[in-house]
């Protein structure tokens, strides 16, 4: 009987305080799993595999979450939340200022004005009828906390088209599925259904992506193939794709000399040449070196990048993206073909 009792207060005691302290923990860290991809992206001016509209959903949620609380008297999810709001503002900062699509610009756009609309329609709604706006604000922030975690399945498409999943940043992926475990576990005793549905939407996002991350893990080194050679008389170019997926362009080198050197018998040119290479946008921000048999020329890729060498060249160095993989991957380039 005393054990029975000794272990229904230890269960009580973790559901009602350990499980929701441990989920502001948890929930703090999840804001925090991006950090330092962002703050590479900020040194190398270049988003690289990070998805912008996911910060156009952190900010915004984060102070619906602290509003619901603040309203319905939960200091935890103030607490959980009020960490979203400042990391989220300088995430978006960052991405707003490096994104280069237009498309992801206007999606951005839209999330946010409809957003911070809620947001101001909820605290004013509050002034004179706060059961109503705990009721709008709970609403809003599980549609918010949905998009926010479902957000890396607007890339599906391309997902499964690439078998890339590495868009899906694990930190963010780890946490938000450890939060999602722990605020189940409070919100089913304190029974807060909007916490509840939430909770358990997040959880169920989580274990979905990680379905994908762990079917379509990123290569830990990008490794190119000859897959088209043009004659000279053509604009003249070499393609190289990724052997995971023969249809992504990676690089081409487009000058006529470049192609007459790949269609000859000789496959190390000992004359000077220029010429350009341009990469796919999965590709863009990676180092790519032309290396020649005595040196090579690293520089930081942008959209493209006109290369000359002084000496006889044979291979390329791709190094993949810092945060998967830093070795260099040689590249044979201008091999004999006929």
């Amino acid at each position: 009987m005393v054990a029975t009792m000794v272990a229904g207060s230890a269960a009580d005691i973790f559901v009602s305080q350990i499980a929701p302290r441990a989920g502001v923990v948890a929930t703090e860290l999840l804001h925090l799993g991006p950090l330092h991809a962002v703050l590479k992206a900020r040194r190398k001016g270049s988003l690289g595999n990070l998805d912008p509209v996911l910060f156009a959903l952190t900010t915004p949620q984060s102070i619906l979450w602290c509003i619901y609380g603040s309203l319905s008297g939960e200091t935890y999810y103030i607490l959980g939340s009020i960490g979203g709001v400042v990391l989220g503002m300088f995430y978006l900062m960052t991405v707003m200022r490096l994104v280069k699509d237009e498309a992801q610009v206007r999606r951005m756009e839209r999330f946010l004005l409809v957003q911070f609309v809620a947001i101001a329609a909820v605290v004013v709604t509050s002034i004179s009828h706060k059961a109503i706006a705990t009721e709008a604000a709970g609403v809003v922030s599980l549609i918010s906390s949905t998009a926010l975690y479902g957000t890396p399945f607007f890339n599906l498409r391309v997902m499964f088209a690439t078998r890339d999943a590495s868009s899906i940043n694990r930190g963010f992926l780890a946490m938000q599925i450890i939060s999602g475990i722990l605020w189940t576990t409070y919100s089913l005793f304190v029974f807060d259904i909007f916490v509840i549905v939430n909770s358990v939407v997040s959880l169920a996002f989580g274990l979905i992506q990680l379905v994908f991350v762990i079917v379509f893990p990123k290569p830990r080194s990008v490794l190119l193939v000859p897959d088209e050679i043009t004659t000279p008389e053509a604009l003249g170019h070499i393609v190289y794709s990724r052997m995971e997926d023969e249809q992504d362009e990676a690089i081409a080198l487009e000058n006529n000399a470049a192609a007459e050197a790949a269609c000859s018998t000789t496959s190390t040119p000992t004359t000077s040449r220029a010429f350009r290479v341009k990469l796919a946008p999965s590709y863009v921000g990676r180092t790519i070196s032309l290396s020649g048999i005595d040196t090579g020329d690293d520089v930081e890729i942008g959209d493209d990048h006109d290369f000359q060498t002084p000496v006889a060249y044979d291979h390329l160095l791709m190094r993949g993206p810092d945060t998967v993989d830093d070795d260099d991957v040689q590249v044979p380039i201008l091999t004999a073909h006929s």
